[in-house]
């Protein structure tokens, strides 16, 4: 999921189908805002989700940022 800085709003509205989904795969940007890194894994936290903060960064507002969480719902 990459939509330009509303990936927490999305993830808010996705509650039922993170609570209900199996084998579901998931790879979301977490760049785009200063805390979305942290609001971000907690969410996953709270959905039971496994999954690894990717390597990379990207240089946004004068700073590096971790990019992308990937992850999965079993």
């Amino acid at each position: 999921m990459d939509i330009e800085g509303a990936e927490c709003e999305a993830l808010s509205g996705a509650t039922h189908f993170f609570q209900t989904a199996k084998n579901l795969d998931f790879a979301i940007c977490t760049y785009h805002r200063r805390n979305d890194c942290k609001k971000i894994k907690e969410y996953l936290d709270k959905m039971n989700c496994i999954y690894k903060q990717m390597g990379g960064y990207l240089f946004v507002k004068h700073r590096l940022r971790k990019a992308i969480i990937r992850g999965q719902k079993k």
